[in-house]
């Protein structure tokens, strides 16, 4: 079973385990992805924030694997199965991404944010 709670917007929440980071994740039943906002970028609020992705612990334990397709401005991000954006050449490191602007509606609020593609073990 899946324990849900509520966040102060009223989302549902669920606990992830992402590449060994436990996180706790708004619940979107309406795409396969998996959003994360991280630490070192500054994403989490307040600072300090528990549990907030840390990119820097995800290369240090060789989880976090991070699509070369980031950096072809022509490719468009799409994750569906007709997708040119396969993952199957890696950076080195996520501060080798160029990140694309993007927004994530959940639950009718948008969140404007910038998004680098990856895959985590």
């Amino acid at each position: 079973f899946l324990e849900v709670s509520y966040n102060d917007a009223l989302q549902p929440m669920v606990d992830v385990n992402v590449g060994g980071q436990w996180l706790k994740l708004v619940f979107d039943a309406s795409s396969g992805n998996t959003i994360v906002f991280v630490e070192e970028f500054k994403a989490c609020e307040p600072s300090g924030f528990e549990p907030c992705y840390s990119y820097k612990e995800a290369e240090a334990n060789h989880t976090l694997k991070v699509c070369e397709e980031n950096n072809n401005m022509e490719i468009e991000c799409n994750t569906q199965a007709s997708s040119h954006y396969d993952c199957s050449s890696l950076l080195k490191s996520l501060a080798d991404a160029k990140p694309h602007p993007d927004a994530l509606i959940i639950d009718g609020l948008e969140y404007d944010q910038k998004s680098v593609e990856g895959v985590e073990d």
